[in-house]
């Protein structure tokens, strides 16, 4: 018995050391796919295993050889044990980044923006405040892009601003920033209420005050109608991403960050935008996957075949906060394709 279970702690140690050593030889997704697994494993085993491997190798080495064809099987074969790992091979449409890539993000030195505060009420009957991120010179400009956030209620109106302010920073072209701030007043009607992205009763009570908030924008501000940007992060990701299905005419794209797409407004309506594009960004390792994992994927497929300027991005080795990293990034991108 105790031959058999060194044995196997051999068998899995040669994989691991294959996986770790000649990795870079295989597919990038491949050795992504095993990296983490092997080298945890070499960890734990190397005290107990480390002196039988140096003598296999020094006196038996047909053994070695045997070992070492078998571990070729193991490490491709650790990519098979969660499907986020090899999704990209065998979905080839699919956009992905590794994580030794990094996020290139534009910085440019700029004057500080100017705050606008917009009082809900008079404009859409809510409680409330719109914050409004302007560029100091707006009032001479003819016309500007709209980056149009819903805003998370979760994070609360400070921490969205200084996520509008970087984005502002990060962006290479003149652009309004706007936090509706209509999510809070759904905060503060319900106060008790869990919220779901999947409630399709909310979102149908709150997306008529989306069209009245961004007509009143347009009166008041130089903004480009063939340029406005629906975004967010998580929640109001997917929010903004039901909004322009919602109100496709209302919006020229959509930047959904870290956002699911098995709500039935997302996922039963895609075609909705097929004439504008929609950049979704997510973490290889979102506490969302795997268990609708290959629901998201299929999502993505159809989404980029409606459209080519659109995009289902998987960011490997990220969870679902670090994806906001990405975000200059991709609104420059899809800036870029308006």
């Amino acid at each position: 018995m105790k031959n058999k279970i060194l044995a196997v702690m051999y068998f899995l140690f040669w994989g691991s050391v294959y996986s770790l050593t000649f990795g870079p030889l295989i597919p990038r997704e491949y050795y992504i796919a095993a990296i983490n697994p092997a080298f945890l494993y070499l960890l734990i085993s190397s005290p107990v295993l480390f002196p039988h491997a140096i003598y296999t190798f020094i006196k038996k080495p047909r053994i070695f050889l045997i070992f070492a064809s078998f571990a070729t099987l193991l490490s491709v074969a650790f990519c098979f044990f969660n499907p986020q790992y090899y999704a990209p091979l065998f979905f080839k449409t699919l956009k992905t980044e590794s994580f030794f890539e990094p996020s290139y993000i534009i910085y440019r030195d700029r004057d500080e923006p100017i705050h606008h505060e917009l009082d809900l009420k008079p404009i859409c009957d809510l409680e409330g405040i719109c914050d409004v991120f302007l560029p100091p010179d707006f009032q001479t400009k003819s016309k500007l892009p709209l980056i149009f956030r819903l805003g998370h209620p979760g994070d609360g109106r400070d921490f969205d601003q200084k996520k509008l302010l970087t984005l502002y920073s990060r962006t290479p072209s003149e652009c309004i920033f706007v936090r509706s701030g209509i999510l809070d007043h759904m905060i503060s009607k319900y106060p008790t209420k869990t919220f779901s992205v999947n409630d399709k009763k909310i979102f149908r009570e709150i997306a008529p005050y989306f069209p009245k908030l961004i007509d009143e924008l347009k009166k008041k501000y130089p903004i480009d109608s063939e340029k406005i940007i629906f975004t967010g992060f998580s929640m109001d990701g997917v929010y903004a991403w039901m909004l322009g299905l919602e109100y496709p005419d209302l919006c020229s794209g959509v930047l959904a960050m870290s956002a699911v797409s098995y709500p039935e407004l997302i996922k039963d309506r895609l075609g909705n935008l097929k004439s504008k594009p929609t950049i979704v960004v997510r973490a290889q390792r979102d506490g969302m996957f795997p268990f609708r994992f290959n629901q998201e994927v299929n999502t993505g497929r159809e989404l980029m075949a409606l459209n080519p300027k659109s995009e289902w991005v998987l960011i490997y080795g990220k969870r679902h906060s670090g994806i906001s990293m990405y975000w200059p990034k991709y609104l420059n991108i899809l800036l870029s394709r308006l």
